[in-house]
C-alpha cells in the first residue's frame, strides 16, 4: 500500500518543548445537528512524544462523508488519522505530517491554529529543481515526469509518460525548458517514489513508518531549496 507525506516548514520560535505544552491534550468537539447527521465530531491530538530533536504524534479528526444507496443517501461521520512529526534540520524545525496532499496540507493549519492562533506560522517548501533533475538521472528508471515553466512560446507543461522516459528523444529535446514539478522513478534501491516539488512524497511500494522517514532524511531534505531558509 502506498505511504504518502509532505514536508512544511515551521516558521516560528517554540521550541519543541513549548509545542509539547500546547498540542498536549488537544480536543476540540463540535457538536452536528443538520437533519442527516447528528453526533459529535472530534479533532484531537493522541501519543504526543518528544525526543532530542523531534516531536511526534498522532493527528486524527472527523468529517462527515455521503454514501449513496437504494434508499437514498447515507451520511456517516469517518475518522482520519495522521501521524505527523516536527523535527530539527540545519537550525530550522520541519514539519512532516503522513498523510496525502490535501489532509497533509489540513493538518498543518489545524496546527499552525492550535500553537499560535492564526494561519501561516506552518507553511509549504518547495524542492530545488536541479536537485530532482540530479534524483532522476541517479534513478534505475524514470516511469513519468512533468515539467512545467516550459520557456517555450505557447508551451507551459508537458508531461512524458513510458518506460523510462529520460531516454527518450522527447526528453532530450525539451530538458533545460522548463522545471521538473512531479516525477515517478524507481530508485537503484528498489523503491518507486512519486515527489512533486512543494515535497509531498509518496512511496508506492510496502515501507513502514520508519523507512519512509528515513528515506525523506536522506533524499529528499537535501534538496530543501534556499539552503539559508530565506
Amino acid at each position: 500500500m502506498p505511504t504518502s507525506g509532505k514536508i512544511l516548514r515551521y516558521r516560528e520560535d517554540l521550541t519543541l518543548e513549548e509545542m509539547q505544552e500546547k498540542l498536549q491534550g488537544y480536543e476540540y468537539v463540535l457538536n452536528v445537528d443538520d437533519g442527516e447527521y447528528q453526533g459529535d465530531l472530534v479533532s484531537n491530538i493522541e501519543h504526543l512524544m518528544i525526543g532530542d530533536d523531534e516531536l511526534a504524534g498522532l493527528f486524527r479528526f472527523d468529517t462527515l462523508t455521503a454514501v449513496h444507496h437504494r434508499s437514498g443517501v447515507k451520511v456517516f461521520a469517518k475518522t482520519t488519522d495522521a501521524p505527523f512529526i516536527f523535527l530539527k534540520y540545519e537550525g530550522e524545525i520541519l514539519l512532516v505530517v503522513r498523510a496525502k496532499k490535501s489532509v497533509a496540507n489540513s493538518v498543518a493549519n489545524s496546527l499552525s491554529m492550535i500553537l499560535h492562533g492564526e494561519l501561516g506560522t506552518i507553511t509549504e517548501i518547495t524542492l530545488d529543481s536541479g536537485a530532482l533533475e540530479e534524483f532522476c538521472s541517479r534513478a534505475e528508471t524514470t516511469k513519468v515526469l512533468l515539467l512545467q515553466d516550459l520557456t517555450i512560446p505557447n508551451l507551459n507543461k508537458l508531461t512524458l509518460y513510458g518506460a523510462d522516459v529520460l531516454q527518450t528523444d522527447l526528453h532530450g529535446e525539451f530538458r533545460g525548458e522548463g522545471a521538473p514539478h512531479y516525477f515517478v522513478a524507481k530508485t537503484k534501491s528498489g523503491h518507486t517514489v512519486g515527489i512533486v516539488d512543494d515535497a509531498s512524497v509518496t512511496m508506492f511500494d510496502s515501507v513502514d513508518s520508519s523507512q519512509y522517514q528515513a528515506f525523506l532524511e536522506e533524499e529528499i531534505f537535501p534538496m530543501l531549496r534556499g539552503r539559508a531558509w530565506t
